[in-house]
């Protein structure tokens, strides 16, 4: 074996940790003979970093070191990614473009496609995230096979015209099952029979991430949360993804996963589209099984009236990034999940496409000083000028770097508000996107002294003409996105 391929060898074995790939830079530094090697050294040093400053399905840190570097990856993969991929083994139309912590991930593939090639040396790439697409058939054939022997992370793209249950009895006995470490698999027609086989199934040793949407109820998420299968997790997500159906998981299923012990190491819970109810949402913010918890997300659910009480509860101590978004989340649920004290702990708050107003921002405003958060995201939330305005006048978001508000209403006194408030000049990105901006509010983002940290502005769709572009551009140059 050569030296090249003993160090990647090693990045294979040790999927999680960054030395065996900063060694393998380090080697491309004292052999590089082109400039796409050295690029590459250069790339995977970046890309361990900014993973770093992420971590694992966590919101990016929005720091200006994270820009810095996010802005010098892309540039290094315009240039250099087809080089990189020299001996890649598929033609050039299946080559992937999208690369994790210094390799590739997200090779999209049919199934006919891989039944007619022979299987791959996965180890010349570690790490590579397959989507697969196909028939049943199809998609059997190939989880059977020896195929993705060695592949590390599995996406299923969904599909309303194959079996969830009679893939998910192949992958369960599969030979790539033992080496998986992710799989996401949304199917309508994933029921509890599938369910049930997953979850029992023992070939999962090294799966640590597990996305699951279908047609189930509570003793489908029991199979799961209580079998082998969810020994080692450290992120989960369900959705309930029976499109017109009426058939919901409810409080039953919630139940069965906050009462889990299998589920201690779990650091990444998301639940989609399950009607949890007060009761479901009660157990899980207040089970002791998930005290490792660092994100929750629900989307899609409903906050309004007796479940926005069970946010009082709230009781996840090492919880950082919270995401409500889509359910029906209105000012009296922000005033209970205020009460609560949690927001004081996050670092990340997103509340997207809720019906807020400005009364839920004086909420928010009056919550107190809030030291670790540096992400708000209150995109298309009906929150108006009068909502900036009493956000503004506040000093709840001394460490605040990224705020989005994308479709929220805004205007040029929103605007003006915002850029003079005592906060915003700690901000490295900024969204306004689909806001009534106009020249008044264009003035205030482009006073000397304001935003002075700002890296990236969003305003596309905001402003119409070319002269309030002109003085953007020559505000903040490459950092806005028009």
């Amino acid at each position: 074996m050569s030296d090249e391929a003993a160090l990647l060898a090693a990045i294979r074995d040790n999927p999680d940790e960054d030395t065996p790939r900063l060694v393998y830079a380090d080697w491309l530094d004292e052999h590089a003979t082109t400039d796409p090697q050295r690029a590459r050294a250069e790339f995977i040093r970046l890309n361990c970093e900014i993973t770093q400053l992420g971590g694992e399905f966590l919101a990016p840190a929005y720091t200006e070191d994270w820009w810095r570097i996010a802005t010098r990856q892309y540039e290094l993969v315009e240039q250099y990614h087809q080089h990189w991929l020299t001996g890649f083994p598929f033609p050039d139309w299946l080559r992937p473009n999208h690369f994790e912590r210094g390799f590739p991930q997200e090779l999209d593939l049919v199934g006919d496609t891989c039944l007619a090639l022979p299987p791959p040396h996965w180890g010349r790439e570690p790490l590579l995230n397959v989507c697969l697409s196909g028939t049943t058939a199809e998609l059997c054939k190939v989880i059977e096979s020896d195929w993705l022997a060695g592949i590390d992370s599995l996406h299923f793209v969904p599909d309303v015209d194959t079996d969830g249950d009679e893939i998910a009895r192949a992958l369960a006995g599969a030979p790539c099952a033992s080496n998986l470490r992710w799989i996401y698999f949304i199917n309508q027609s994933l029921s509890v029979a599938g369910l049930r086989v997953l979850g029992e199934s023992t070939r999962f040793q090294r799966l640590r991430t597990l996305f699951l949407g279908g047609n189930f109820d509570a003793d489908g998420w029991a199979a799961v949360v209580n079998g082998p299968i969810a020994d080692r997790l450290v992120g989960l997500s369900f959705t309930y993804a029976a499109w017109g159906s009426e058939r919901r998981p409810w409080p039953e299923a919630a139940a069965a996963l906050a009462e889990s012990p299998r589920l201690t190491k779990l650091e990444v819970l998301l639940i989609t589209r399950t009607r949890l109810g007060a009761e479901g949402v009660r157990s899980i913010v207040t089970s002791p099984h998930l005290g490792n918890l660092r994100r929750l997300t629900f989307g899609q659910e409903n906050f309004d009236g007796p479940t926005a009480g069970a946010l009082a509860a709230i009781n996840l101590p090492k919880l950082e990034h919270l995401h409500i978004t889509r359910s029906e989340l209105t000012d009296e649920a922000l005033r209970l999940l205020a009460a609560s004290g949690v927001l004081a702990q996050l670092t990340h708050l997103d509340l997207t496409q809720n019906p807020l107003t400005a009364a839920g921002m004086r909420t928010l405003a009056g919550a107190g000083p809030l030291p670790r958060l540096k992400s708000l995201c209150l995109d298309e939330t009906p929150i108006g000028d009068d909502g900036i305005v009493a956000l503004a006048r506040s000093l709840p978001f001394p460490g605040l770097l990224n705020l989005e508000l994308a479709k929220c209403q805004i205007g040029p006194k929103g605007t003006k508000a915002l850029a003079e408030a005592p906060w915003a000049n700690h901000l490295v990105r900024l969204n306004l996107t689909d806001n009534a901006i106009r020249k008044p509010g264009v003035g205030a983002l482009t006073v000397p002294g304001l935003l002075t940290r700002l890296l990236r502005l969003d305003i596309a769709r905001s402003i119409r003409t070319q002269d309030l572009k002109d003085a953007l551009t020559a505000r903040f140059g490459d950092g806005l996105n028009l």
